[in-house]
């Protein structure tokens, strides 16, 4: 079916032009968003997504160029999802990756007996013995230590 024709089924508002523009510019619309997104589910929901948009928008607009109308309103909307997925607080991947880190850095208090503050006697805090032999398995090169200026342990 012809673009021209497409366009005046969405103008008299007919539900054809949805599958007749899937037919048509299906594959188009998922390999836009999925080079972008690389996720087959987000792919097919920015699809619907944009037949949706295009349902919305084709009365008031009249597209010249009905694939670039539909790639465009793709784009727009699978780099909306990519930031809503990659934001601070919602990366999963970051998320993970972080929690794994919790177990390699060293606990600031364990060897070096609390915070700079406890360390200069103000803490109440002893310093961790370490066993006979074992210094060079617990020892942390200082510039590696996370130490806080003040734990809550000293005054």
């Amino acid at each position: 079916m012809e673009d021209t024709q497409i366009i005046a089924l969405y103008l008299s508002r007919q539900e054809a032009a949805i599958g007749e523009t899937a037919k048509k510019y299906g594959g188009y619309i998922n390999q836009i968003a999925y080079n972008i997104l690389r996720c087959r589910e987000d792919t097919e929901e920015i699809a619907a997504d944009t037949y949706l948009a295009v349902w919305n928008a084709i009365p008031p607009e009249i597209p010249r160029v009905l694939k670039h109308f539909l790639s465009r309103i793709a784009r727009n909307l699978a780099f909306d999802r990519l930031d809503y997925i990659t934001a601070k607080r919602r990366d999963v991947h970051m998320i993970t990756l972080l929690s794994e880190l919790d177990a390699c850095l060293p606990d600031p208090h364990a060897d070096v007996g609390g915070c700079r503050g406890c360390k200069a006697g103000r803490g109440k805090r002893e310093p961790v013995p370490v066993p006979a032999g074992q210094e060079r398995l617990r020892r942390v090169p200082e510039p590696l230590l996370l130490q806080p200026d003040h734990c809550g342990n000293c005054g």
